[in-house]
């Protein structure tokens, strides 16, 4: 995932995590089930800040896990880190 590739989607949703994070372990199952529930309509993206780092400093992801939403390649959204309800999961999709 490039950020050029993020410029070309109306609307997508980005998870950064790393390896080591333990909330990441446990956010991650919750929001796949969410995002697999608007995947159709909205794309979802879990991105490792190793492997993306240059997004990561882009997005200037301070902490994992880290959601935002990106309209065109432009974050749209406050930096989520861990949502106490499935509810605010969910309204990033909207």
């Amino acid at each position: 995932m490039t950020l050029a590739d993020l410029k070309a989607l109306p609307v997508a949703v980005l998870v950064f995590s790393s390896r080591n994070c333990g909330g990441c372990a446990a956010y991650l199952p919750e929001f796949q089930r969410v995002a697999g529930k608007y995947a159709r309509c909205v794309p979802a993206y879990v991105l490792e800040v190793r492997d993306h780092g240059a997004l990561a400093d882009h997005y200037k992801v301070a902490f994992t896990p880290t959601t935002i939403v990106v309209r065109r390649g432009r974050r749209s959204s406050r930096p989520l880190g861990i949502p106490r309800r499935r509810s605010q999961i969910e309204a990033l999709f909207r």
